[in-house]
């Protein structure tokens, strides 16, 4: 059995993933773990590959599409671990940002809505900024903070966690930033204090 990794080159190029599917599927692939880029526009893809091989995503569960599986945390806890780090740090009326910079993604969705709830329990101020299709996440997080002056910002998945760091490393009086993953660019900036903490 032969095992290969595809990644796409760019995160969030569906169109690139519905082909790479098609191709490996046709091709004889017996299973597939897929990280959805965008399930919902993956719907039919899935259906039609899982036809033909074993489809198990991770982080959005695409079962009802026909996936055999998923394989994931339980989204919204982490979102709420999350929001529970944030809160040692800010009180009633703070404000803060959330990042909702994979908006197709049921995981970080499902983390965002946790967070939010929370936040929002603890009388936070909350602000959802959700990534658009072709908007640049870089340009978010700046507008958010321009914008908003949060007191923190969360960001829910791994490019999201990295981008917020470049963003704040090179704003005076940065947010504090609350985020996911653990690449090395992450576990620098978490070394340099501009990541505060991760889940």
């Amino acid at each position: 059995a032969e095992l290969r990794f595809l990644t796409l080159s760019s995160p969030d190029s569906v169109t690139e993933q519905k082909d790479l599917l098609a191709r490996e599927v046709d091709g004889g692939a017996e299973g597939v773990v897929l990280v959805p880029a965008a399930p919902q526009q993956m719907e039919q893809q899935v259906r039609d590959a899982a036809a033909k091989a074993v489809v198990v995503t991770m982080e959005s569960d695409m079962t009802q599409s026909g996936a055999t599986a998923c394989i994931s945390v339980d989204n919204r806890k982490m979102g709420e671990a999350l929001a529970g780090r944030a809160l040692g740090r800010l009180a009633a009326g703070d404000d803060v940002v959330l990042l909702d910079s994979a908006p197709g993604s049921s995981g970080v969705s499902a983390r965002v809505d946790g967070a939010e709830r929370l936040l929002k329990a603890a009388g936070c101020n909350v602000y959802r900024y959700t990534l658009s299709a072709g908007q640049d996440l870089t340009a978010l997080i700046t507008k958010a903070i321009a914008t908003q002056h949060p007191a923190a910002i969360l960001a829910f998945d791994t490019a999201a966690t990295e981008q917020a760091a470049r963003v704040a490393e090179n704003t005076e009086n940065p947010p504090l930033l609350y985020g996911t993953g653990a690449t090395n660019t992450i576990i620098a900036s978490l070394d340099q204090g501009s990541i505060n903490t991760t889940a």
